[in-house]
């Protein structure tokens, strides 16, 4: 699926998904690992059972690292084609008969994929990229069920801002 919101303009994104890919090539059993302690500690011990939503899902460790800690379902969405291209191929290798699915999406146009609501949404330093930050946040969060996990971070103001604006 195509991002279809006129707010989103490709261009003016970073491109994540080149850099994703790159590391999705050094992910060993030991990172999986290391993404699924992460993960366990923001949201407890089991995903056994439960829908996950990956927003942003980059290089697709994050998705795998649900999937490993028993998530029933997984889905990812980003705007960059790479990105979900990482992510496709990495569930592929190390979660091939998982219930898993990947596209290119925008969270602004989560309403229109049909998919229902999540047990948990998760969104790692993803939602400030938007442009409409948040926007992008009430999106994300009509996606998570009643008794759901919303689980998110957002980049602050530092000193080194200036430094991102010119890598970016």
């Amino acid at each position: 699926m195509n991002p279809t919101n006129d707010d989103i303009d490709q261009k003016s994104h970073f491109a994540f998904g080149k850099n994703w890919a790159s590391y999705a090539e050094t992910i060993t059993e030991d990172k999986i690992e290391e993404a699924k302690k992460w993960l366990r500690r923001l949201v407890g011990d089991s995903l056994s059972g439960k829908r996950f939503l990956d927003i942003g899902c980059g290089s697709g460790i994050h998705s795998l690292a649900a999937l490993r800690l028993g998530a029933s379902e997984v889905v990812g969405i980003d705007l960059d084609a790479d990105s979900v291209a990482t992510t496709i191929a990495v569930l592929t290798r190390h979660a091939p008969n998982m219930n898993w699915r990947a596209s290119v999406f925008s969270v602004f146009d989560l309403d229109k994929l049909g998919l229902g609501q999540f047990d948990v949404v998760y969104s790692w330093g993803v939602l400030h990229h938007t442009g409409d930050m948040y926007r992008a946040l009430h999106c994300a969060s009509t996606a998570v069920t009643p008794r759901g996990m919303f689980v998110f971070a957002l980049y602050r103001v530092t000193a080194m801002c200036w430094f991102w604006k010119i890598e970016k």
